[in-house]
């Protein structure tokens, strides 16, 4: 019996497949089953029931998938405990918003090769919803994500808040006056359609005594800059945006009377069997999580929302 051998078994029982246990695994289908019938040969017992078109566990593979869960994790404890950080082996898999990656992100990831140099890195930008089925798939091992997510198996630890601010094109609303809600919901209001979004905007909103029907859903984060900047209409953005260097005069900073509350955010990783080394990594995101300032605004070099844009065609 071999830790390979173990590890095909609990991936293949956690993923659902063999291909995707390979994929994870970043080998080949031919080697996860080669290593399966290693494992069904010491043994002499079936693991996965061949007659069923999917990866079907027999009972014995239940109780092996079992223990092979507590010996890998426990494999995982004794290296990281006994190793210096600079020795740590593994991939760590994070998620993160595009908010994130505009802000803090790229400070993180540097900050964390130097800790754990031999640490293999893999960061998923994508929204709070698919970063929280993909903890659930067990396929990120951490997620740093807007508050809301309250499941029992998952540890969430405050990390940050980023701040919001109503916004336009110049051209949209002239002079710098200070108005009030019920009058800027005049124009089109463009919402980012996620839950952190649409709870932010509708509790404002909401209690302002403000409805309107005049609502346009936006799919993701530049998409919804694009259509701020183009006089689409107004919107609620994290003020990172307004940072010089980054939106420049593309885009006016609103005085309402009804602000946009902060929005806070989570460091959320599996609440047993997570990595020893997840304290310090959880360490690292709290002290550079940071959405006050965008990373771009940072770079002399940096062109804002023009880099932006072209990072997002290419």
């Amino acid at each position: 019996m071999t830790f390979k051998q173990l590890e095909a078994l609990y991936w293949i029982g956690t993923l659902g497949s063999f291909e995707a246990a390979a994929q994870h695994l970043d080998t080949t289908q031919s080697a996860i089953s080669k290593r399966i019938q290693e494992l069904e040969a010491s043994f002499g017992v079936a693991v996965f029931d061949r007659s069923r078109r999917v990866a079907h566990l027999t009972p014995k593979g239940v109780e092996m998938l079992e223990l092979a869960a507590g010996l890998l994790e426990q494999r995982t404890r004794f290296a990281e405990r006994f190793s210096a950080p600079d020795l740590i082996e593994r991939r760590l898999r994070i998620g993160a918003t595009e908010a994130s990656a505009m802000t803090w992100l790229g400070r993180f990831v540097g900050r964390l090769r130097q800790s754990f140099p031999k640490v293999v890195i893999e960061i998923v930008v994508d929204s709070a919803n698919v970063l929280a089925q993909k903890l659930t798939d067990s396929q990120l091992d951490l997620a740093v994500v807007p508050d809301g997510l309250t499941d029992p198996r998952f540890q969430a630890i405050p990390v940050a808040s980023s701040q919001w601010s109503w916004a336009c094109a110049p051209s949209l609303i002239s002079g710098n006056k200070r108005i009030a809600l019920k009058e800027l919901a005049e124009h089109t209001i463009l919402l980012r359609t996620d839950p952190a979004s649409e709870m932010l905007v509708g509790t404002t909103l909401r209690g302002a005594g403000v409805t309107t029907s005049n609502i346009v859903g936006v799919g993701n984060f530049l998409a919804l800059l694009s259509m701020t900047v183009g006089g689409v209409g107004v919107s609620a953005l994290p003020t990172f945006i307004f940072d010089a260097g980054f939106a420049g005069e593309a885009i006016k900073r609103i005085d309402v009377v009804e602000q946009v509350p902060d929005l806070k955010y989570l460091a959320v990783f599996p609440a047993v069997n997570a990595s020893p080394i997840m304290t310090s990594v959880v360490k690292l995101v709290q002290e550079t999580c940071d959405f006050s300032r965008a990373y771009m605004a940072a770079s002399p070099e940096g062109n804002g929302v023009a880099d932006l844009m072209q990072i997002a065609t290419t």
